[in-house]
């Protein structure tokens, strides 16, 4: 079977009351990896009616800062956890062995912190300076892009490791899976913003591919942590540039 049931992929990326249910083998998440746009663009849904309902009764900043915290909650911080623990590894001066070492402990680094409070700002900044007629649409396309920049990282470079739960995503990311869920990742930025959404992908594919890049080369591959701050980097690259990319109406 080429692609399994949508839900490993819902319960693996989200903490959305439908995702709760018992845990699901490495197979069936495999499976799944194909669906990370339709995850993103679900996501990128909820913050666009969030949006939409709370814009109408408070200021502009609250409600991005609101945003910004029910994306967090959506997904149990599990990308920032992600982003926290690349920082610290990907950028300490020691070998690869001990990057590896220090993105598995659970405790936060400066690098991590950095990371965390950075790439937040930058995305706070990056919704309040979307244009007001098409933020639905930049919310939309940050969901779908930045869930299939995962998949991308998965199905292009190695694992660094012989084991984890991105052990599977990266087993599920076959060439037939991730040619599937491109495919699927540009047909939903094409429905939302036509050709502005294709390219609004195609920019989003330019930045993952650059960071799994280096991170590959620091890491000797990649890991679960790396998906998660590609996550995060991902949804900064596509806000940032829905400004320049996204035409007005009107």
């Amino acid at each position: 079977m080429t692609l399994g049931s949508p839900l490993p992929a819902l319960r693996l990326l989200t903490r959305l009351p439908l995702a709760f249910g018992p845990p699901d083998d490495a197979e069936a998440v495999a499976a799944s990896v194909g669906y990370f746009p339709l995850v993103g663009l679900a996501l990128g849904a909820m913050l666009a009616l969030l949006d939409a309902l709370l814009g109408a009764l408070l200021d502009r900043q609250v409600v991005d800062a609101l945003l910004l915290l029910a994306l967090a909650l959506a997904t149990g911080l599990f990308h920032l956890d992600g982003l926290m623990d690349s920082a610290d590894g990907l950028l300490a001066p020691v070998e690869r062995e001990r990057r590896l070492e220090i993105m598995r402990d659970s405790h936060a680094g400066a690098f991590g912190v950095a990371a965390l409070a950075l790439m937040l700002l930058i995305e706070y900044a990056a919704l309040g300076a979307l244009p007001a007629g098409r933020r639905g649409a930049a919310l939309l396309l940050m969901g779908i892009s930045s869930r299939w920049s995962a998949l991308a990282l998965a199905g292009l470079f190695p694992y660094a490791r012989p084991a984890g739960t991105g052990k599977a995503v990266h087993d599920g990311a076959t060439p037939l899976r991730f040619a599937l869920g491109t495919a699927l990742a540009g047909v939903c930025a094409g429905v939302v913003a036509g050709a502005d959404g294709v390219a609004g992908l195609g920019w989003v594919a330019i930045v993952s591919i650059g960071f799994g890049w280096l991170a590959s080369r620091r890491l000797g591959g990649l890991t679960g942590d790396v998906y998660g701050a590609g996550v995060v980097v991902a949804e900064s690259a596509s806000l940032i540039a829905a400004p320049l990319l996204l035409t007005p109406h009107g």
